[in-house]
């Protein structure tokens, strides 16, 4: 299931948002990438509720910041992306659970606070660098694609049409 996200989100997807690779358009990704930047910094974090709450606070941000790049980009398949990107983050969170409580050492040890803060931490951690990722292939995607592609792109729509 999560390589058929993957695929989904690295392949699939920047194809079919190469109309929106030029002029004012390219500006958007700069304001996604910078709104996905906020959702990195955690600002005081002096105990483990903090983190916790600030990591919660992350990845909530990173789901926004996502779904609107899906809604940008693919309005068509949107919903599903904004699905597939909502269980990828369960998953994970669910993963990192099982990892670190799961092992004979945090069963014997029962230091929950501290637990749920590293579930937290890397969880956001693992969301942010795909969200990152994500916005760096398309950015890449935009980047390596010409105007007369995108000319003979457009001229295959109005065919279509």
């Amino acid at each position: 299931m999560k390589k058929l996200i993957l695929i989904l989100l690295f392949a699939v997807l920047p194809a079919c948002a190469q109309d929106l690779c030029v002029g004012e358009r390219k500006e958007v990704l700069d304001t996604f990438d910078n709104r996905l930047t906020t959702c990195n910094e955690f600002g005081d974090v002096s105990d483990e509720d903090k983190m916790i709450a600030a990591c919660r606070k992350g990845v909530r941000c990173i789901k926004e910041v996502m779904d609107d790049v899906f809604d940008t980009y693919y309005p068509e398949n949107a919903t599903k992306s904004k699905k597939l990107f909502m269980q990828y983050i369960y998953d994970t969170y669910h993963i990192r659970e099982h990892l670190i409580r799961g092992n004979r050492f945090g069963q014997y040890l029962h230091n929950v606070p501290m637990y749920d803060a590293d579930i937290e931490r890397e969880t956001h951690q693992i969301i942010y660098d795909l969200a990152r990722a994500y916005l760096q292939e398309l950015r890449s995607e935009c980047e390596n694609i010409d105007e007369s592609e995108i000319r003979q792109l457009d001229g295959l729509e109005e065919a279509v049409d």
